[in-house]
């Protein structure tokens, strides 16, 4: 899974994290436009993160 991938997490992990926010109601299932934007917002706010 490229989204696995990129965000430095197992396919399973990326998993958990969409099935947290799904339950969050943060984002709706099957949304699949939703899940692209969080998993690029995952990656902007690790890059911020690492910035000093």
């Amino acid at each position: 899974m490229a989204a696995a991938k990129a965000l430095g997490l197992s396919p399973d992990e990326l998993g958990h994290v969409m099935e947290a926010l799904r339950s969050q109601g943060v984002v709706p299932r099957g949304d699949f436009r939703a899940v692209r934007v969080s998993a690029r917002l995952l990656l902007l706010c690790e890059s911020l993160a690492r910035q000093p």
